[in-house]
């Protein structure tokens, strides 16, 4: 086994020391240590259970990385997150264990301020009991507090008041937090609302509706219809049969070899994260996603959308972006321009296609397709390949200076996209890469109006008909032509 070393380096950085730490067994692969923000949190849990002790005789886990891991020094990682190298470097950004573990004793996660025994029905017939009371008057410094159910807000037993009218006056609590309860919710899981609540007009050109007013339900009718009026037969026809074919921006953007389809992302491959991407991921916070099944699949289906918009972009300024490209990024994407949950891989590709349509610079078919393609090689490439695009949304929107509002669409979005994708199995984001590749060619070869939605189907079909006819007038004058010179 090779030992341990470290050396110090003076002139690199203003003094580094680099570490090299053998694994136990050579050549093994740890899967998911890559993403930054999964080996902080392992770090530091490791490093704490390490302090307090035991943990090793119930986790075998831990005890295994304590092992691998058992020359660290006292130090810890701060809840701001520095990954692993990072904190080998620069050992003076690390807070000493002790003081970690004196605020984590400092600050105690669920407290129970007091119980109470119910007797009721359960209790005579042989239920267990609840917990037995708690006197708080004994406490030193307590005053005579009524003891509280251990119970959320939302499901408290609230008793009617005595001498209370039936007219709802009995349930002020309960009540008041339903109210609460039935706020517009949008983003990530539905975790936020009052987000853009007193900054909507810094993304009126984005945001084409109230999201603080609009039920979630609602939205996707709202999209298509709008979608639907927005389309512009004569512009599409322009762009499809003459932009692709003849505007250098459309040639090029067709002909450009993006960042996909040149670079490795495998884990041999892969030639590791920049600084900038490197610290962009170690600001993120550390959070677990509890999903189901459907509900996994609708966030990778708003990682696909936003995926989706980014490769246009990608495509049309050559890997360059630019002062519209925030905006071009949140227009073509249902889930950052109408917030809209998308339940399926199929959902977000149909959807992906008929805003390109409808909003970008160049409204091509030939161009949304492939940026379709673009999609579902991506995805499988794996998740190094989607963070590096999501990377790149996330500081194009944090840096757009002439919508300063853009930042917002990260809050709520962007940046819980990136901390789930590093903590999914890759087993699972391979079976839904496999979705979006059957997806995307179900939609290829299916008819307009099954790709597109009836209204902007249609006037495709239109388009293509009328191109066909247009082509046939053209040979025929060419064929009349040869005639008279004849």
């Amino acid at each position: 086994m090779a030992a341990c070393r470290a050396q110090y380096h003076p002139d690199l950085e203003n003094g580094t020391i680099i570490a090299t730490l053998p694994k136990l067994n050579r050549g093994e692969f740890f899967e998911g240590a890559s993403p930054v923000v999964t080996t902080v949190f392992q770090l530091r849990t490791l490093l704490v259970e390490r302090e307090r002790g035991g943990a090793s005789k119930t986790n075998p886990r831990v005890q295994e990385v304590q092992h691998r891991c058992s020359l660290l020094p006292l130090f810890c990682v701060p809840c701001t997150g520095l990954d692993l190298t990072t904190a080998l470097l620069r050992p003076s950004e690390l807070l000493p264990l002790d003081r970690l573990a004196a605020a984590n004793r400092a600050a105690p996660g669920i407290q129970e301020l007091a119980s109470e025994t119910f007797a009721g029905a359960e209790e005579a017939e042989g239920a267990p009991s609840a917990p037995p009371s708690v006197d708080t008057s004994a406490r030193p410094g307590a005053g005579a507090v009524a003891p509280q159910p251990l119970l959320p807000p939302m499901l408290r037993v609230v008793e009617p008041l005595a001498g209370a009218a039936d007219d709802g006056a009995a349930l002020p609590g309960l009540i008041g937090e339903l109210k609460v309860s039935s706020r517009v919710r949008y983003g990530f899981q539905r975790r936020y609302f009052g987000v853009f609540k007193h900054l909507q007009d810094e993304l009126v050109d984005v945001l084409s509706f109230d999201p603080e007013e609009l039920p979630e339900e609602l939205r996707e009718a709202h999209r298509v219809a709008a979608e639907d009026a927005d389309f512009d037969m004569e512009r599409y026809c322009g762009d499809e049969y003459q932009g692709c074919a003849e505007d250098p921006l459309g040639v090029a953007a067709l002909a450009f070899v993006p960042h996909w389809e040149s670079a490795g992302y495998s884990a041999a491959e892969f030639s590791g994260w920049s600084e900038e991407e490197t610290t962009a991921m170690q600001r993120l916070a550390n959070r677990d996603f509890l999903m189901d099944p459907v509900e996994r699949a609708t966030a990778l289906s708003g990682v696909l959308s936003v995926v989706m918009a980014y490769c246009y972009e990608e495509r049309m300024t050559g890997g360059d972006f630019g002062v519209e490209s925030a905006w071009t990024v949140a227009k073509l994407s249902a889930a950052l321009s109408w917030l809209q949950p998308l339940a399926s891989s199929r959902d977000a590709v149909a959807a992906g296609l008929r805003r390109v349509l409808c909003y970008p610079y160049l409204r091509s078919l030939t161009l949304a397709q492939r940026t379709a393609s673009d999609a579902a090689t991506i995805f499988a490439h794996g998740k190094r390949c989607i963070l590096r695009c999501l990377l790149q949304v996330a500081a194009t929107f944090a840096e757009a200076h002439d919508h300063q509002g853009f930042y917002l669409l990260n809050k709520v979005l962007v940046h819980d996209q990136i901390v789930f994708l590093q903590r999914l199995p890759d087993a699972l984001l391979a079976t839904y890469a496999g979705d979006v590749a059957t997806a995307v060619e179900g939609l290829r070869g299916a008819p307009p109006a099954e790709m597109l939605g009836e209204v902007i189907g249609a006037k495709v079909s239109e388009a293509s008909a009328w191109a066909c006819g247009k082509e046939e007038d053209g040979e025929d004058n060419e064929d009349n032509n040869d005639s008279e010179v004849v």
